[in-house]
């Protein structure tokens, strides 16, 4: 006896759901609907409520819309990697102050000629050990 209640109150809810849902798809208009269930205060049934809601852009399209960012050209900052001093693209020049030292794996290190000999040792160890250099903190 319990049970067929509990089949008929069932059939029921799903009656009213399928009824609200039939509704809603009709007045709908296409996109995305976020459906729950909702207890009736009065009847003690279950009841289907549809949102509708925006969708939303996902960031990959965001930026595709959004206008391109301007492409700043702005001098290199230098420092030197033994004794972390702001070094001039002018010291490059002659008379030089500065100088760029190559490692064994084909990048550049921007060094002091006074600091030479510890930049030069800074590079071997990165090209024994693989890692990064061990650049000293910048100042200016």
């Amino acid at each position: 006896m319990l049970r067929h209640m509990l089949d008929e109150n069932a059939y029921e809810g799903a009656s009213r759901m399928s009824t609200a849902r039939r509704a809603a798809s009709a007045s709908a208009e296409p996109g995305p609907t976020i459906e729950f269930l909702r207890r009736d205060a009065v009847g003690g049934g279950t009841v289907v409520v549809t949102m509708k809601r925006k969708p939303k852009l996902t960031k990959r399209q965001r930026k595709a819309l959004a206008p391109p960012r301007p492409v700043v050209n702005q001098p290199q900052h230098i420092h030197c990697i033994a004794c972390g001093r702001h070094i001039e693209e002018s010291d490059f020049e002659a008379p030089a102050t500065a100088t760029v030292i190559t490692c064994a794996h084909g990048s550049n290190f921007p060094a002091c000629v006074r600091c030479m000999t510890q930049a030069i040792a800074l590079v071997n160890e990165h090209d024994r050990t693989n890692m990064p250099v061990k650049v000293a903190p910048a100042w200016h």
